[in-house]
Order: structure tokens, then C-alpha cells, then sequence
């Protein structure tokens, strides 16, 4: 599915020595416990409400060390986020998320 980057699309942030990433990821790719599972099947995008969670991969600068995890998932906030939309305030150390379902839009604040 082309959503033009809507949904496929990633949001980022740099705090200290990490950049983080927030992007739409397939449930399929974490353990219960929000835990990345290293695997060479790795499931793409989901955007279903039972299979999509938000993911964040946090890279250190340093070393190139990579952790991810998920943020929350679908079921969590009852609508599909859009990170192209997400916006990041340096100056409080927040960003602002942003989800839909149909007409219904949510927002979120991420502090870092």
C-alpha cells in the first residue's frame, strides 16, 4: 500500500548521545514484553489494528549500538499513528504525536 509516507513515514529525535527513531513496525517483530526479536524474518509495515505496533530504535552515536523496542501498539490507542506529523520541541524535551482512526485524530506527548 502507497500511503505517500503517511503511515510508512519516521519520526526522530536526538537527545545526548542517541538518535531515536519512531516509526510504524508489524507486532510480529516483538516479544511480548516490547523486546525487538533478532531474526533474519523480518515482517514489514502492518498497518491491521491486530498486527501494527509503533516502534523506536535508538541508536548511540558512539558506538552504533542499536536498540528497539515498541513504543506502544495499536490496540494501545485505538488508532494508527503518523510520524511525518510527529513534531519535536528541543526547548521542553517533547514531541508531539499524532494518530488517526477515520475522523477520529489523537495526540500524544513523548518526553526525552
Amino acid at each position: 500500500m502507497n500511503d505517500n509516507g503517511s503511515y510508512s513515514s519516521f519520526a526522530s529525535f536526538v537527545d545526548g548521545n542517541d538518535i531515536h527513531f519512531i516509526f510504524n513496525d508489524n507486532l510480529l517483530n516483538y516479544r511480548p514484553d516490547g523486546n525487538y526479536i533478532e531474526s533474519e524474518n523480518i515482517y514489514t509495515a502492518n498497518y491491521s489494528r491486530r498486527r501494527n505496533a509503533v516502534a523506536i530504535a535508538k541508536v548511540n552515536l558512539s558506538t552504533g549500538e542499536v536498540k528497539r523496542r515498541t513504543l506502544f501498539d495499536r490496540n494501545e490507542i485505538d488508532a494508527l499513528a503518523v510520524p511525518k506529523l510527529f513534531t519535536v520541541n528541543y526547548t521542553t524535551h517533547e514531541m508531539i504525536l499524532y494518530s488517526l482512526w477515520g475522523r477520529k485524530e489523537k495526540l500524544g506527548i513523548l518526553r526525552f
